[in-house]
C-alpha cells in the first residue's frame, strides 16, 4: 500500500510542477490545470487495478498487458477522428466525463468559455 501512496504523490508532484509552467508559459489557470489533472489521476486508479486484477485472474505477463493497453490506446486514439460510433471508446469517455463535470458552473476555478 505504501508504494502507491508513493506514486500518487509523486504523480501530484509531477502534476505540480508541469502544470505550473503550463500555467506561466500558455496563461492557463492553475487551479483549472490542477483540478482537471487531479481528475484524470483519480479516474485512472481504478483502470490500474483492473489491470493488476485482470493480470492475476488470466495469468498474463506485464509485456503482455502492456502492449494489449498500447493496442486499444491506438486504436482508441485513431478512432476518435472518425465518424463511427465512439460510444465504447474510452478516450472519448472520459473527456466527456471532464466536460460533464467542466459544465457544473465552477465559475472559479475554470477559464471562461471562448466566446
Amino acid at each position: 500500500m505504501a508504494c502507491i501512496q508513493t506514486q500518487v504523490t509523486f504523480t501530484f508532484v509531477c502534476f505540480g510542477i508541469f502544470n505550473i509552467i503550463a500555467a506561466i508559459l500558455l496563461h492557463f489557470s492553475l487551479l483549472s490545470l490542477l483540478f482537471q489533472s487531479s481528475l484524470m489521476l483519480a479516474l485512472s486508479i481504478p483502470l490500474g487495478f483492473f489491470a493488476i486484477s485482470l493480470a492475476l485472474v488470466k495469468r498474463l505477463t506485464a509485456n503482455e498487458l502492456t502492449t494489449i493497453v498500447s493496442i486499444i490506446m491506438l486504436a482508441s486514439m485513431l478512432l476518435l477522428s472518425s465518424n463511427i460510433n465512439q460510444a465504447l471508446n474510452p478516450l472519448k469517455l472520459v473527456a466527456d466525463m471532464i466536460l460533464s463535470i467542466r459544465s457544473l458552473n465552477y465559475w472559479f476555478i475554470f477559464l471562461p468559455p471562448p466566446y
